[in-house]
């Protein structure tokens, strides 16, 4: 059945209409014509204007659904005003309506002037009726007759003298409204609506001060002075003499009464002004009419004053019910405990996840080898590869592992069981509970917790890598699921807010204007959603340049609004220190790495080897392992400055028995747009040009089970992921002066550059002058065989078309020789050629047959390529878990890239 809801535009109307909308069907009248957007079915009605009182019940929501309940505010002083009330209470009773709830005020009693009338009649009609008779409301003080004084002149101007007045909240009469409209039983009596305090306004003078900063003081005035004062700023003279008998009857002690009516209809105390200042003036409404100057948006002091680590967990005394104060300080839903309810649990889970993988990591290192060579260790590790190993290929895209999306399930359900488990997700509506919705609450603490993680993952030198052994652009999967959980959690921190504010245009305005919170919320949530979308793959890959460029700027963005949002709320801003002191220590062992590790004055010489490959080399006397990269920052590259850029060294330091660093890193790319292109360029007009470069790193590499060494290693490569092999042949060179045993390495390269052999042949016999095998003429168990894709027609015409300057590739192509020249590089290492895609799962397949061999597979290519091979591998990890006859274990490495 519909409420009516008369003097829509008026304080308690205005917040009626919310709590009743849209639980309850809802038509809102006033004397203008429906206009207001954000209210709910309005009609045009006017208390002077009879001909307007059938309006309402031919309203299409009043057809529909009849209207049984009207709540009666009226302007006071006109004769008509009140004649047309008597005449409505009479139409309304013949069009059905059953209960009336009429606005009246504690000094107008039954059969009095104006209202008294009215609420005579309604309880001499026999309906259902409440009469709501409030004292003088504390907005008067922020929307009201008392703002403009307080705001220009710093004073309150009364005739009340030391009258004492029990100040009521136009919340609290709209709550009272609500239950005497909705109730099954009707009230059918008055009730008075009265503040727990009698305050004279010299009291209310004071508080104000405390609140605003500034002294306000009370003016007391003759009731003739206040009568001047109201005329001369264009109150009617009948109006003023009106305000100022009654502030004589304050004087006279009037208003000094208090009542239970609100406690026993709303289950709780009224609110009181200390209260309504802290929540409508101090540092928020007042503040902003305070300076006309002020801007209507931005004048809000950010963070609220002062400025602490930590705000008070203490709730203060409850007025509620005992009841609804155990309901709303229960373990879920305790607003003051959330941060460690929700958010820490959040950080355990993670660190959780961290110790499982370190001490995995630790077991595997540290066990024996009496138990690493039993059959239930090696069964036991081959099902936790499988897991590791195991992916789809969809849609031309590679999945992450099993073993990822597993333990995403684990993290899904366990944010999903944080978040809808505890009840309710809403405070109920039969008293103020709290301003936070619970599912806001919680979910803000969860997102919280999720951001120092969300830094950690991200940093390239990083604690978690140091625990775990994963290389940190492994880790930049999590970071970027873990940036997603964070997200969503923020979504659905923010929605139950705009539902909680039922008139979201005019609620939302209000805060926006009134709140830094929302603003600041605002701001770092659009920041974070750049930074979520623009880290999916297929963008990132797509705009990579920009990407970087722009990634770091919406990362502070962020973050400093987001510490400015949370407002140093209970522990809050503990995350932002954590998650801050992590990720500065590895920026600044990054720095370390940068410029006193390597240095700054080192100097890149780049040589375009072929069309499709550019050889950058750079002379230092740091160490490396096979595996890691680096992070080139070109100097002299415009903005490509800005950005560092991770290259895979194709090289081993110096053989040197006392520091084993130093030499020529070496790396291969592939000219593309962006730096690598720009790089070409500069290398084609000026062949082994010097350019400025700065290093940081090396991160990544193999692991360590990798150097124990295995009887079989088979690597694979692709596209400009050859130059990745380079470094491994030389390790599993020099690693056999120290492991014995026979061993065999067979390396697969799959090409579509006709000259890619070039350069690759060049770097072995390089290779080979290192490893002082001149005089040798093969390496036993050693293969290399290239697998070129290119169409053979693009040789025949390059080599039509070449330049005299191309004479040295052609000779370096019929014959690469050792240093001796008695041999070829080709039958050193034992380099056969052939056409087409190589069958890598057959490869990996025929090793993983061998018997009671220990297998080690690195593959670094396409993303196909990876894939092939991790597929075989994992097939491999469930043979040997099911005990079936075959290598007794196959460890896989993978790096994936494009051609």
């Amino acid at each position: 059945m519909t409420i009516l809801i008369t003097g829509s535009k008026g304080i308690t109307a205005r917040r009626l209409t919310a709590l009743l909308h849209p639980q309850f069907p809802v038509l809102v009248a006033s004397r203008s014509a429906p206009s207001d957007q954000t209210l709910p079915a309005q009609v045009q009605f006017d208390w002077a204007n009879e001909s307007t009182f059938e309006n309402p019940f031919e309203h299409p929501v009043a057809r529909e659904s009849p209207i049984s309940a009207v709540y009666i505010v009226a302007p006071m002083g006109a004769e008509e005003v009140l004649a047309g009330e008597l005449a409505f209470l009479d139409l309304a009773i013949k069009h059905g309506v059953r209960r009336f709830v009429l606005l009246s005020a504690s000094s107008i009693p039954e059969g009095g002037p104006f209202m008294g009338q009215v609420h005579e009649k309604l309880r001499k009609l026999g309906v259902e009726w409440a009469v709501l008779r409030p004292t003088w409301f504390m907005e008067n003080f922020s929307e009201q007759q008392h703002l403009k004084p307080i705001r220009d002149e710093n004073k309150i101007y009364t005739a009340a003298g030391d009258g004492k007045i029990p100040f009521c909240s136009a919340d609290d009469i709209a709550a009272v409204a609500f239950h005497a409209l909705t109730a099954t039983e009707s009230p059918n009596r008055e009730l008075f609506i009265l503040g727990l305090e009698l305050l004279t306004y010299d009291q209310v003078a004071e508080l104000l001060t405390g609140a605003l900063g500034k002294e306000i003081k009370h003016e007391k005035l003759d009731p003739e002075d206040l009568v001047k004062r109201l005329v001369k700023f264009g109150a009617p003279e009948a109006a003023a003499r009106g305000l100022a008998q009654m502030d004589i009857a304050i004087s006279q002690g009037s208003e000094e009464r208090t009542s239970g009516d609100v406690l026993n209809t709303l289950g709780r105390q009224p609110k009181s002004l200390a209260e309504y200042i802290n929540e409508n003036l101090q540092g928020r409404l007042v503040k902003m009419h305070m300076d006309d100057k002020a801007p209507t948006a931005w004048y809000t002091p950010l963070l609220k004053q002062p400025v602490r680590l930590h705000s008070s967990r203490d709730p203060g005394v409850c007025k509620l019910t005992p009841e609804r104060c155990a309901y709303k300080s229960r373990y879920w839903v305790f607003w003051y405990e959330a941060d460690h309810v929700f958010a820490l649990p959040t950080v355990y889970f993670f660190l959780a996840a961290i110790a499982l993988f370190a001490v995995g990591r630790f077991a595997s290192a540290c066990a024996p080898k009496s138990v690493t060579r039993r059959s239930p260790w090696r069964r036991a590790v081959s099902g936790l590869r499988y897991c590791a190993y195991k992916t789809w290929r969809l849609g031309g895209r590679t999945s992450q592992s099993l073993g990822s999306y597993l333990l995403l399930g684990v993290g899904v359900v366990f944010f999903a069981a944080m978040t809808l488990g505890p009840r309710p997700y809403y405070w109920p509506t039969d008293a103020k509970y709290g301003n936070s919705p619970p599912l806001a609450t919680r979910t803000g603490w969860m997102a919280l917790a999720c951001m120092p993680f969300v830094l950690l993952l991200g940093a390239k030198a990083n604690v978690v890598t140091a625990l775990t052994g994963v290389s940190h652009e492994k880790l930049n999967v999590w970071h970027n699921w873990v940036s997603w959980a964070m997200f969503v959690l923020a979504l659905i921190h923010t929605f139950p807010f705009i539902i909680y504010h039922r008139d979201v245009p005019h609620d939302l305005h209000k805060t926006f204007v009134t709140g830094g919170v929302w603003i600041t919320g605002v701001i770092a949530l659009v920041a974070q959603a750049w930074l979520t979308f623009m880290s999916i793959s297929w963008i990132r890959n797509k705009f990579y340049e920009f990407f970087k460029a722009t990634h770091f700027f919406f990362a502070v963005v962020f973050i400093v609004f987001f510490f400015i949002h949370c407002g140093f709320t209970l522990s809050s801003w503990d995350y932002f220190i954590a998650g801050m002191s992590l990720y500065s220590a590895c920026l600044l062992f990054a720095f370390v790495n940068t410029y006193f590790r390597h240095g700054i004055g080192h100097a890149a010489q780049i040589r375009c080897e072929t069309p499709h490959s550019l050889r950058i080399s750079v002379a230092t006397k740091s160490a490396w392992k096979p595996g890691q990269h680096v992070f080139l920052r070109f100097i002299t590259s415009g903005a490509h400055s800005l950005t560092a850029h991770p290259l895979t060294i194709c090289s081993l330091p110096n053989r040197d028995q006392k520091t084993n660093c130093g030499g020529e890193m070496v790396f291969f790319v592939q000219p593309r747009d962006g730096l690598t292109g720009r790089l070409a360029a500069l290398a084609t007009k000026q062949p082994n040009r010097s350019v400025s470069v700065m290093l940081e790193g090396p991160y990544g590499g193999m692991p360590t089970r990798w150097y124990q060494g295995f009887d079989h290693t088979l690597l694979v490569a692709g596209g400009s992921g050859c130059g990745f092999t380079l470094a491994l042949i030389e390790s599993w060179l020099r690693a056999g002066e120290t492991l014995g045993g026979e061993r065999h390495l067979e390396v697969v390269l799959a090409t579509r550059d006709p000259e890619m052999r070039i350069w690759y042949m060049e770097e072995l016999q390089r290779l080979a002058e290192r490893q002082s095998l001149q005089g040798k003429t093969e390496l036993p168990g050693v293969t290399v065989s290239f697998c070129e894709t290119h169409d053979q027609s693009i040789i025949s015409s390059s080599g039509s078309s070449s330049s005299s300057g191309d004479e040295e590739k052609k000779s370096a192509r019929r014959d690469v020789r050792h240093a001796d020249g008695s041999s070829t590089i080709a039958s050193l290492f034992g380099v056969c050629f052939s056409r087409g895609r190589p069958d890598t799962r057959a490869a990996v397949g025929r090793l993983a047959s061998k018997h009671d061999a220990t297998v080690g597979v690195a593959v670094c290519g396409p993303s196909s390529m990876v894939y092939d091979v991790g597929a075989a591998a994992a097939e491999a990890q469930l043979r040997i878990a099911q005990g079936r006859p075959g290598a007794t274990e196959l460890y896989l490495h993978k790096e994936a890239f494009s051609y």
